[in-house]
């Protein structure tokens, strides 16, 4: 477990954006992740729109402020 611990796991943007499903994805604002892929994640997830004149995104992005989760 700790030597798979070690090892980077990409599930990959393909079956990322094929998930149907609402999402929120919860983040600590230190907890370490590279906030550039958070966003490609959320965005690849139906986020990042403006639901002004459209429906609401699927998924929604919360980041905690001075919090590591």
């Amino acid at each position: 477990m700790v030597a798979s611990a070690g090892v980077p796991y990409d599930l990959g943007d393909a079956s990322i954006s094929k998930i149907s499903a609402p999402v929120l994805i919860i983040s600590g604002d230190n907890d370490g992740l590279d906030k550039i892929e958070l966003m490609k994640t959320y965005k690849l997830l139906g986020g990042g729109v403006s639901a002004d004149l459209g429906p609401m995104p699927k998924s929604q992005l919360a980041v905690v402020p001075g919090q590591v989760m």
